[in-house]
């Protein structure tokens, strides 16, 4: 209820540091978030959820900073997409697989660190189209 307060206040601006411990594929609430600028992953997750406009952070223009704990395996396709902020990430090591689209659209992306081989990963969707 808190978050849907704030996307409907916008006469503020709002920085806001999230600790997630826990990510349901079915949950969109930091969709479409324009005051979410840190978000720090507990290491209770494994997978970030994505697929077609249901990325878990998809479109969160404000967001900048992420941190993904060891324990995340995969990273799904529009985890990320359209959070234009965002400079860089780091994949930690154990990720195996990032999905098609994860970080589509990230305009400012300009710094991807990958700390092991992955197995699976679409490096088209790795592009980022500057407009």
């Amino acid at each position: 209820n808190c978050i849907k307060i704030i996307k409907q206040r916008t006469e503020f601006k709002l920085k806001i540091k999230l600790l997630i411990n826990e990510i349901d594929i079915n949950d969109k609430t930091f969709q479409n978030n324009q005051f979410i600028s840190s978000v720090k992953i507990e290491s209770t997750v494994n997978t970030i959820t994505g697929g077609y406009q249901n990325g878990y952070f998809e479109n969160c223009s404000s967001l900048i900073d992420v941190s993904i704990p060891e324990t995340v395996t995969i990273i799904c396709g529009g985890a990320f997409a359209s959070c234009t902020q965002l400079c860089e990430i780091t994949i930690p090591p154990t990720v195996t697989t990032i999905e098609s689209g994860a970080f589509s659209k990230c305009s400012s992306l300009t710094n991807i660190t990958i700390l092991s081989p992955i197995s699976s990963i679409n490096t088209i969707y790795l592009k980022v189209a500057h407009h």
